[in-house]
């Protein structure tokens, strides 16, 4: 009997290709194998998020580089792993994908990061009209 390879399920099962042909796999049985159809949305979404990641590193070191929307990627595949482990497919046989959870999302999150960032530059503005008034008082 057949089982998905990624969480042993033996409901709903699907041909995937291991290599997509959209990368040059082939239609090949030896480039197939069987995911049940919630393994098989994951592998597509995490695939996906990969391509993205990997559009950002290709630009690390210019002017496109954005490191939060890189941080955005790198957090949404972490997301994406930790909601859909092969047990918890298995168990639940659902694809959980990452935008059905939004206390991940960036509205969620941002604005605090937006705080946290405006209250240091403050504190670095108190500290830099600290160090200018010492200066002024500097006696070496």
């Amino acid at each position: 009997m057949n089982e998905c390879v990624r969480c042993g399920s033996t409901r709903s099962l699907e041909k995937d290709h291991i290599i997509p042909k959209s990368r040059g796999g082939s239609d090949d049985e030896s480039n197939k194998r069987f995911l049940c159809i919630a393994c098989h949305d994951y592998r597509h979404s995490r695939d996906n998020i990969i391509a993205e990641i990997d559009k950002w590193l290709a630009q690390v070191g210019t002017t496109y580089f954005d490191p939060l929307k890189f941080t955005r990627w790198i957090m949404r595949l972490g997301v994406l792993e930790a909601f859909n482990t092969p047990a918890k497919i298995l168990k639940s046989g659902k694809y959980v994908p990452y935008w059905n959870i939004t206390t991940t999302h960036t509205s969620a999150w941002y604005p605090q990061i937006k705080l946290l960032k405006q209250k240091k530059l403050r504190a670095q503005e108190l500290i830099n009209k600290v160090n200018t008034k010492l200066q002024d008082f500097d006696v070496t």
